[in-house]
Protein backbone atom coordinates (compact mmCIF):
# COMPACT_ATOMS: atom_id res chain seq x y z
CA UNK A 1 0.00 0.00 0.00
CA UNK A 2 2.66 2.47 1.04
CA UNK A 3 4.45 1.79 -2.42
CA UNK A 4 1.49 2.53 -4.38
CA UNK A 5 0.56 5.38 -2.37
CA UNK A 6 4.44 6.81 -3.49
CA UNK A 7 3.24 5.67 -7.42
CA UNK A 8 0.02 7.35 -7.29
CA UNK A 9 1.52 10.71 -5.22
CA UNK A 10 4.57 10.62 -8.31
CA UNK A 11 1.92 10.99 -10.82
CA UNK A 12 0.41 14.07 -9.09
CA UNK A 13 2.96 15.39 -8.87
CA UNK A 14 4.73 14.81 -12.26
CA UNK A 15 1.20 16.62 -13.46
CA UNK A 16 2.19 19.58 -11.28
CA UNK A 17 5.61 20.31 -12.79
CA UNK A 18 3.55 21.61 -15.55
CA UNK A 19 2.37 24.58 -14.17
CA UNK A 20 5.85 25.14 -12.68
CA UNK A 21 7.66 25.02 -16.54
CA UNK A 22 4.15 26.82 -17.85
CA UNK A 23 5.05 29.76 -15.39
CA UNK A 24 9.01 29.73 -15.72
CA UNK A 25 9.23 29.77 -19.29
CA UNK A 26 5.95 31.37 -20.48
CA UNK A 27 4.14 28.68 -22.69
CA UNK A 28 0.74 27.46 -22.08
CA UNK A 29 -0.10 25.71 -19.63
CA UNK A 30 -2.83 23.48 -21.16
CA UNK A 31 -0.46 22.47 -23.97
CA UNK A 32 2.33 21.45 -21.02
CA UNK A 33 -0.42 19.61 -18.78
CA UNK A 34 -1.56 17.48 -21.99
CA UNK A 35 2.79 16.63 -22.70
CA UNK A 36 3.40 15.62 -19.13
CA UNK A 37 -0.19 13.99 -17.67
CA UNK A 38 -0.06 12.16 -21.28
CA UNK A 39 3.84 11.16 -20.03
CA UNK A 40 2.93 10.63 -16.72
CA UNK A 41 0.22 8.47 -17.39
CA UNK A 42 2.44 5.90 -19.32
CA UNK A 43 5.08 5.50 -16.88
CA UNK A 44 2.60 5.04 -14.39
CA UNK A 45 1.09 2.53 -15.96
CA UNK A 46 4.65 0.85 -16.61
CA UNK A 47 5.35 0.97 -12.64
CA UNK A 48 2.39 -1.00 -11.81
CA UNK A 49 3.20 -3.27 -14.36
CA UNK A 50 6.62 -3.59 -12.72
CA UNK A 51 4.95 -3.62 -9.47
CA UNK A 52 2.95 -6.64 -9.86
CA UNK A 53 5.85 -8.44 -11.36
CA UNK A 54 8.81 -7.05 -8.80
CA UNK A 55 7.38 -4.62 -5.93
CA UNK A 56 11.39 -3.87 -5.29
CA UNK A 57 11.76 -2.39 -8.46
CA UNK A 58 8.89 -0.49 -9.05
CA UNK A 59 10.70 2.54 -8.47
CA UNK A 60 13.29 2.07 -10.96
CA UNK A 61 11.73 1.58 -13.81
CA UNK A 62 13.01 3.41 -17.21
CA UNK A 63 15.69 5.14 -14.50
CA UNK A 64 13.05 6.75 -13.21
CA UNK A 65 12.39 8.09 -9.60
CA UNK A 66 9.21 8.47 -7.14
CA UNK A 67 9.48 12.24 -7.93
CA UNK A 68 11.43 12.86 -11.30
CA UNK A 69 11.02 11.23 -14.74
CA UNK A 70 14.80 11.71 -15.86
CA UNK A 71 14.18 10.97 -19.32
CA UNK A 72 11.12 13.66 -19.57
CA UNK A 73 13.05 16.44 -18.34
CA UNK A 74 16.13 15.92 -20.08
CA UNK A 75 13.64 17.06 -23.34
CA UNK A 76 12.32 19.58 -21.17
CA UNK A 77 16.39 21.00 -21.12
CA UNK A 78 16.33 20.13 -24.30
CA UNK A 79 13.49 22.34 -25.38
CA UNK A 80 14.22 25.51 -23.04
CA UNK A 81 17.80 25.42 -23.85
CA UNK A 82 18.55 28.85 -25.04
CA UNK A 83 14.75 29.69 -24.83
CA UNK A 84 15.62 33.15 -23.00
CA UNK A 85 18.28 33.89 -26.03
CA UNK A 86 15.91 32.52 -29.12
CA UNK A 87 18.87 34.88 -31.74
CA UNK A 88 21.25 32.18 -30.93
CA UNK A 89 19.01 29.75 -33.13
CA UNK A 90 19.65 32.33 -36.12
CA UNK A 91 23.04 30.78 -36.30
CA UNK A 92 23.63 28.04 -38.43
CA UNK A 93 22.66 24.83 -36.48
CA UNK A 94 25.36 21.99 -36.94
CA UNK A 95 24.02 20.13 -34.62
CA UNK A 96 23.88 17.28 -37.64
CA UNK A 97 27.54 17.12 -37.56
CA UNK A 98 27.66 16.08 -33.84
CA UNK A 99 29.34 12.58 -33.86
CA UNK A 100 29.08 10.82 -30.60
CA UNK A 101 27.31 13.31 -28.85
CA UNK A 102 30.36 15.42 -27.77
CA UNK A 103 32.59 15.83 -31.00
CA UNK A 104 31.67 18.33 -34.48
CA UNK A 105 32.86 17.46 -37.91
CA UNK A 106 32.15 19.76 -40.91
CA UNK A 107 34.35 19.65 -43.66
CA UNK A 108 35.21 23.15 -45.13
CA UNK A 109 35.68 23.81 -49.09
CA UNK A 110 39.08 24.93 -50.29
CA UNK A 111 39.49 28.25 -52.09
CA UNK A 112 38.54 29.31 -55.45
CA UNK A 113 40.17 28.41 -58.87
CA UNK A 114 41.99 30.85 -60.54
CA UNK A 115 40.28 32.56 -63.89
CA UNK A 116 41.74 34.75 -66.30
CA UNK A 117 40.28 36.78 -69.52
CA UNK A 118 40.98 35.93 -73.28
CA UNK A 119 43.17 33.17 -72.19
CA UNK A 120 46.13 33.10 -74.58
CA UNK A 121 48.12 30.08 -72.99
CA UNK A 122 47.68 26.72 -73.60
CA UNK A 123 46.46 24.16 -71.88
CA UNK A 124 45.19 25.95 -69.15
CA UNK A 125 46.99 25.11 -65.39
CA UNK A 126 45.33 21.92 -63.57
CA UNK A 127 44.97 22.56 -59.72
CA UNK A 128 43.24 20.69 -56.97
CA UNK A 129 41.04 22.55 -54.35
CA UNK A 130 42.64 21.75 -51.05
CA UNK A 131 39.71 20.61 -48.65
CA UNK A 132 40.07 21.19 -44.68
CA UNK A 133 37.60 19.87 -41.79
CA UNK A 134 36.16 22.13 -38.74
CA UNK A 135 36.58 18.83 -35.87
CA UNK A 136 36.36 20.52 -32.42
CA UNK A 137 35.01 18.23 -28.92
CA UNK A 138 31.84 20.83 -28.02
CA UNK A 139 32.35 22.70 -24.42
CA UNK A 140 30.33 21.03 -22.06
CA UNK A 141 28.46 23.35 -19.66
CA UNK A 142 26.96 21.92 -16.30
CA UNK A 143 25.25 22.72 -12.86
CA UNK A 144 26.73 22.82 -9.84
CA UNK A 145 24.75 19.83 -7.78
CA UNK A 146 21.95 20.92 -5.69
CA UNK A 147 20.97 18.85 -2.26
CA UNK A 148 17.78 18.20 -1.19
CA UNK A 149 16.88 17.16 2.48
CA UNK A 150 15.13 14.20 2.50
CA UNK A 151 12.96 16.46 4.69
CA UNK A 152 12.28 19.47 2.96
CA UNK A 153 10.79 16.54 0.85
CA UNK A 154 7.93 15.71 3.26
CA UNK A 155 7.80 19.65 5.10
CA UNK A 156 7.35 21.59 1.99
CA UNK A 157 3.72 22.22 0.28
CA UNK A 158 5.20 22.75 -3.11
CA UNK A 159 7.53 20.48 -5.42
CA UNK A 160 10.77 21.48 -4.14
CA UNK A 161 12.17 19.09 -7.39
CA UNK A 162 10.53 20.51 -10.17
CA UNK A 163 11.66 24.29 -8.97
CA UNK A 164 15.08 23.09 -8.17
CA UNK A 165 14.79 21.45 -11.77
CA UNK A 166 13.51 24.87 -13.44
CA UNK A 167 16.49 26.55 -11.65
CA UNK A 168 19.24 24.48 -13.15
CA UNK A 169 17.51 24.88 -16.99
CA UNK A 170 17.85 28.26 -16.58
CA UNK A 171 21.23 28.78 -15.76
CA UNK A 172 22.51 26.10 -18.43
CA UNK A 173 20.47 28.19 -20.86
CA UNK A 174 22.48 31.59 -19.41
CA UNK A 175 25.77 29.69 -19.41
CA UNK A 176 25.41 28.60 -22.62
CA UNK A 177 24.80 31.40 -24.36
CA UNK A 178 27.58 33.32 -23.08
CA UNK A 179 29.36 30.39 -24.08
CA UNK A 180 28.52 30.96 -27.76
CA UNK A 181 29.11 34.31 -27.73
CA UNK A 182 32.61 33.75 -26.55
CA UNK A 183 33.01 30.98 -28.99
CA UNK A 184 32.09 33.59 -31.63
CA UNK A 185 34.24 36.45 -30.65
CA UNK A 186 36.70 34.99 -29.21
CA UNK A 187 38.93 31.69 -29.17
CA UNK A 188 37.26 29.64 -32.02
CA UNK A 189 37.35 25.75 -30.99
CA UNK A 190 37.84 25.29 -35.31
CA UNK A 191 39.91 27.47 -36.81
CA UNK A 192 40.28 25.24 -39.87
CA UNK A 193 41.08 22.08 -37.77
CA UNK A 194 44.72 23.60 -36.57
CA UNK A 195 45.18 25.43 -33.04
CA UNK A 196 42.80 27.58 -32.05
CA UNK A 197 42.80 31.05 -33.07
CA UNK A 198 41.40 34.35 -31.52
CA UNK A 199 40.11 37.11 -33.32
CA UNK A 200 42.45 38.56 -35.38
CA UNK A 201 43.20 42.72 -35.23
CA UNK A 202 41.32 43.29 -39.24
CA UNK A 203 38.09 42.26 -37.21
CA UNK A 204 38.30 44.95 -34.37
CA UNK A 205 37.89 48.31 -33.83
CA UNK A 206 37.93 50.42 -31.01
CA UNK A 207 35.58 52.78 -29.41
CA UNK A 208 36.33 56.56 -30.43
CA UNK A 209 33.62 58.71 -28.68
CA UNK A 210 34.29 61.03 -25.25
CA UNK A 211 35.05 58.66 -22.05
CA UNK A 212 32.67 57.91 -19.63
CA UNK A 213 33.32 55.53 -16.20
CA UNK A 214 33.53 52.01 -17.16
CA UNK A 215 30.52 49.71 -16.09
CA UNK A 216 32.19 46.71 -15.97
CA UNK A 217 32.21 44.97 -12.38
CA UNK A 218 35.85 44.46 -11.42
CA UNK A 219 37.13 46.89 -13.95
CA UNK A 220 38.65 50.76 -13.26
CA UNK A 221 38.60 53.69 -14.62
CA UNK A 222 37.20 55.70 -18.23
CA UNK A 223 36.21 53.95 -21.21
CA UNK A 224 35.48 56.17 -25.16
CA UNK A 225 31.34 55.59 -25.63
CA UNK A 226 30.59 53.96 -28.38
CA UNK A 227 28.69 56.16 -30.96
CA UNK A 228 27.63 56.03 -34.53
CA UNK A 229 30.74 56.11 -35.88
CA UNK A 230 32.48 53.08 -34.51
CA UNK A 231 29.07 51.71 -35.80
CA UNK A 232 29.67 52.53 -39.30
CA UNK A 233 33.56 51.86 -39.61
CA UNK A 234 33.14 48.04 -37.75
CA UNK A 235 29.98 47.42 -40.33
CA UNK A 236 32.65 48.69 -43.10
CA UNK A 237 34.81 46.11 -41.96
CA UNK A 238 32.20 43.56 -41.93
CA UNK A 239 30.80 44.54 -45.70
CA UNK A 240 34.90 44.07 -47.04
CA UNK A 241 35.44 40.94 -44.84
CA UNK A 242 32.28 39.20 -46.32
CA UNK A 243 32.05 41.00 -49.65
CA UNK A 244 28.75 41.38 -49.38
CA UNK A 245 27.09 44.71 -48.55
CA UNK A 246 23.75 42.89 -47.40
CA UNK A 247 22.41 39.97 -45.87
CA UNK A 248 18.53 40.40 -45.39
CA UNK A 249 17.59 39.41 -41.59
CA UNK A 250 21.07 37.47 -41.53
CA UNK A 251 22.86 40.40 -39.96
CA UNK A 252 23.10 41.82 -36.30
CA UNK A 253 24.62 44.15 -33.85
CA UNK A 254 25.13 42.67 -30.04
CA UNK A 255 25.87 45.37 -27.16
CA UNK A 256 24.80 44.91 -23.41
CA UNK A 257 22.45 47.75 -21.90
CA UNK A 258 25.36 50.29 -21.30
CA UNK A 259 26.57 50.45 -24.95
CA UNK A 260 23.13 50.75 -26.76
CA UNK A 261 22.34 53.96 -24.62
CA UNK A 262 25.68 55.57 -25.51
CA UNK A 263 25.09 54.31 -28.90
CA UNK A 264 21.22 55.77 -28.67
CA UNK A 265 22.57 58.84 -27.53
CA UNK A 266 24.73 60.25 -30.00
CA UNK A 267 23.26 63.37 -31.65
CA UNK A 268 23.85 62.11 -34.94
CA UNK A 269 20.99 59.96 -33.84
CA UNK A 270 18.85 62.91 -31.90
CA UNK A 271 16.28 63.53 -34.98
CA UNK A 272 13.55 61.37 -36.80
CA UNK A 273 15.81 62.74 -39.80
CA UNK A 274 18.71 61.46 -38.77
CA UNK A 275 17.35 58.63 -38.02
CA UNK A 276 16.20 57.88 -40.68
CA UNK A 277 19.30 58.41 -42.46
CA UNK A 278 21.08 55.91 -40.99
CA UNK A 279 18.27 53.03 -41.33
CA UNK A 280 17.22 53.10 -37.67
CA UNK A 281 13.84 51.31 -37.05
CA UNK A 282 12.28 52.67 -34.04
CA UNK A 283 10.31 50.06 -31.88
CA UNK A 284 8.25 51.20 -28.56
CA UNK A 285 10.96 54.08 -28.18
CA UNK A 286 13.52 51.81 -28.44
CA UNK A 287 16.31 51.31 -31.66
CA UNK A 288 15.80 47.71 -32.74
CA UNK A 289 17.31 48.02 -36.19
CA UNK A 290 20.29 50.14 -37.45
CA UNK A 291 21.94 49.91 -40.99
CA UNK A 292 20.69 46.78 -42.18
CA UNK A 293 21.54 45.06 -38.62
CA UNK A 294 19.04 44.02 -36.30
CA UNK A 295 19.61 45.22 -32.79
CA UNK A 296 20.00 42.80 -29.76
CA UNK A 297 20.36 43.66 -26.19
CA UNK A 298 22.05 40.68 -24.04
CA UNK A 299 23.53 40.67 -20.85
CA UNK A 300 26.04 37.66 -22.09
CA UNK A 301 28.24 39.74 -23.77
CA UNK A 302 32.17 39.04 -23.82
CA UNK A 303 34.51 41.20 -22.25
CA UNK A 304 37.92 41.69 -23.58
CA UNK A 305 41.59 42.49 -22.66
CA UNK A 306 43.72 45.63 -23.21
CA UNK A 307 46.42 44.10 -25.08
CA UNK A 308 47.50 45.85 -28.29
CA UNK A 309 45.25 43.33 -30.13
CA UNK A 310 42.19 42.59 -27.54
CA UNK A 311 41.12 39.47 -27.14
CA UNK A 312 38.26 37.99 -25.95
CA UNK A 313 38.31 36.47 -22.15
CA UNK A 314 36.68 33.51 -21.31
CA UNK A 315 33.39 33.78 -19.13
CA UNK A 316 33.30 30.08 -17.67
CA UNK A 317 37.64 29.70 -16.59
CA UNK A 318 35.98 29.32 -13.17
CA UNK A 319 34.24 25.55 -13.37
CA UNK A 320 33.28 25.74 -9.76
CA UNK A 321 31.30 29.15 -9.26
CA UNK A 322 29.34 29.03 -12.59
CA UNK A 323 29.56 33.16 -12.11
CA UNK A 324 30.76 34.58 -15.85
CA UNK A 325 34.32 35.86 -15.26
CA UNK A 326 34.43 35.41 -11.12
CA UNK A 327 37.61 33.78 -12.18
CA UNK A 328 39.08 36.61 -14.17
CA UNK A 329 38.07 40.05 -13.19
CA UNK A 330 40.82 42.61 -14.32
CA UNK A 331 40.62 46.63 -14.29
CA UNK A 332 41.40 46.95 -17.78
CA UNK A 333 38.59 44.76 -18.87
CA UNK A 334 37.01 46.08 -21.77
CA UNK A 335 33.02 45.76 -22.89
CA UNK A 336 32.69 45.20 -26.67
CA UNK A 337 29.86 45.90 -29.12
CA UNK A 338 29.94 42.23 -31.77
CA UNK A 339 28.83 42.72 -35.26
CA UNK A 340 27.84 38.96 -36.91
CA UNK A 341 26.80 37.40 -39.95
CA UNK A 342 24.34 34.20 -38.32
CA UNK A 343 25.63 32.60 -42.15
CA UNK A 344 29.11 32.57 -41.11
CA UNK A 345 28.56 31.44 -37.50
CA UNK A 346 27.10 28.26 -36.16
CA UNK A 347 26.18 26.39 -32.87
CA UNK A 348 25.87 22.53 -32.05
CA UNK A 349 23.83 20.87 -29.49
CA UNK A 350 25.47 17.37 -28.21
CA UNK A 351 24.52 15.31 -25.25
CA UNK A 352 21.71 16.42 -22.61
CA UNK A 353 21.81 14.62 -19.63
CA UNK A 354 20.54 14.92 -15.70
CA UNK A 355 21.98 13.36 -13.12
CA UNK A 356 20.55 12.24 -10.18
CA UNK A 357 21.64 10.72 -6.83
CA UNK A 358 18.62 9.44 -4.59
CA UNK A 359 18.78 8.73 -1.11
CA UNK A 360 22.69 9.85 -0.33
CA UNK A 361 23.44 8.38 2.78
CA UNK A 362 26.51 10.84 3.17
CA UNK A 363 23.80 14.10 2.32
CA UNK A 364 20.38 12.59 3.64
CA UNK A 365 18.60 13.30 0.73
CA UNK A 366 18.67 13.54 -2.88
CA UNK A 367 21.22 15.29 -5.38
CA UNK A 368 20.36 16.70 -8.67
CA UNK A 369 22.83 18.31 -11.25
CA UNK A 370 22.51 18.64 -15.54
CA UNK A 371 25.22 18.99 -17.96
CA UNK A 372 24.95 20.03 -21.87
CA UNK A 373 27.35 20.31 -24.47
CA UNK A 374 27.65 23.18 -26.58
CA UNK A 375 29.49 24.38 -29.59
CA UNK A 376 29.63 27.01 -31.65
CA UNK A 377 31.84 28.34 -33.55
CA UNK A 378 33.28 30.82 -36.45
CA UNK A 379 32.47 29.03 -40.04
CA UNK A 380 35.89 30.37 -41.64
CA UNK A 381 39.13 29.93 -40.46
CA UNK A 382 39.72 33.66 -41.29
CA UNK A 383 36.86 34.70 -39.21
CA UNK A 384 35.25 36.25 -42.14
CA UNK A 385 31.53 37.63 -40.69
CA UNK A 386 32.51 38.78 -37.32
CA UNK A 387 33.95 42.24 -36.25
CA UNK A 388 34.32 43.36 -32.38
CA UNK A 389 34.10 46.77 -30.91
CA UNK A 390 36.00 46.88 -28.00
CA UNK A 391 35.83 49.90 -25.14
CA UNK A 392 39.20 52.05 -25.59
CA UNK A 393 40.44 53.40 -22.81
Amino acid sequence: MKTLFKLFFSLISTVLVASIVASVYEVPVPDVLQVMAAISLVLFAIRIVALAKNPADAGRVSGLTYGVAVEFWESVIAEFIMKDYPWLRRAKDRSGNVLNGSVIHIPQAGGLPGAVRNRKNFPAPIVRRADSDLTYVLDEVSTNPTHIRDAEKIELTYDKVASVLSDHIKNLDFLSAYNVLFRWAGKNPAAGGVTPADLPAANIRRTSGTTAATHLSGATGNRKIFNLADFNAAKTTLINLTKREQNAGKRAIFMDETLYNQLKADTNLDTFDKREMQGVVMQNGDMVRIGGLDIIRTDVMPRFSNVTTPVAKDPLTDADSGIPYSASFATTDNACALLVDFDLVHIAMGDIKLFETLGSADYQGDIYSALVRVGASRERADATGVVAIVQEP
